[in-house]
């Protein structure tokens, strides 16, 4: 799965042929698992970990797109499509009264306990695809239940993958939102959440990825999600190595 931005492909439950967008399924598309998550690196302190933190936020984002990608995510990239052009707009300062909108009502069914977390371009304040991305992060012994009681709110999901994910769409006020029922012990998951932090923690890199994503806008769906998935493999790999 990937985080916050979206995407072009046919969905688990989906008929083949169909085109549709995917929010943030990038992310969770596989990416390799690390021990440590981006606040406990910051937290140790170490000499090794502060110039890795360091190396990163002081690239320019043109060094970030040379990590290689892994086989399943080249699999994945190889089917977006390579005509079709992604639109990049400037941050909407509604997004957080909307996600807000969208937390209450899943909270309302789910029980006010339940995290509802907002994730992607729109959660960073930078700009994106014209959506906002919602993620409810879930025990594995409770995925199917939550899924249930979701589809009852939402409809049926736009993709399945069962005991990982499901994801599930609403609009509110015209804005396009993508609901994540995520396994909250899926790596992909975890890896979300420390990119997000990093991103949060370390000004410079998030001013990159912004810059990445502006200057993706015309680009290939395809280019513009390699070029996406090559800075976070870069900097999930930075943090795994402090």
């Amino acid at each position: 799965m990937i985080c916050g931005l979206r995407r072009w492909q046919a969905g688990a439950t989906q008929g083949r042929g169909h085109a549709r967008p995917i929010a943030s399924e990038a992310l969770l598309l596989g990416w390799p698992g690390f021990d440590s998550s981006a606040e406990e690196v910051e937290e140790a302190g170490s000499r090794p970990a502060c110039n890795a933190m360091r190396s990163i936020a002081g690239r320019h984002l043109d060094q970030f797109n040379n990590h290689m990608l892994t086989p399943e995510q080249e699999q994945w990239i190889n089917h977006l499509s390579d005509t079709e052009k992604v639109s990049v707009i400037p941050f909407d300062p509604t997004c957080d009264g909307k996600f807000l909108k969208i937390k209450e009502l899943i909270q309302s069914v789910l029980g006010f306990e339940q995290s509802v977390e907002h994730r992607g371009a729109s959660s960073l304040g930078i700009s994106g695809q014209d959506e906002i991305d919602v993620y409810v992060p879930v025990p594995v012994e409770k995925f199917d239940k939550v899924i249930s009681l979701v589809t009852d709110l939402l409809g049926k999901p736009r993709s399945h993958y069962p005991l990982k994910r499901a994801r599930f769409v609403k609009y509110v006020e015209k804005k396009h939102i993508d609901i994540f029922v995520i396994n909250q012990e899926d790596v992909g998951w975890k890896d979300c959440n420390k990119f997000h932090s990093f991103l949060l923690s370390h000004p410079q890199a998030l001013d990159s990825y912004r810059k990445l994503k502006e200057e993706s806008a015309g680009r290939s769906v395809r280019e513009y999600y390699r070029r996406k998935i090559e800075f976070i493999n870069e900097v999930l790999s930075k943090i795994s190595e402090v």
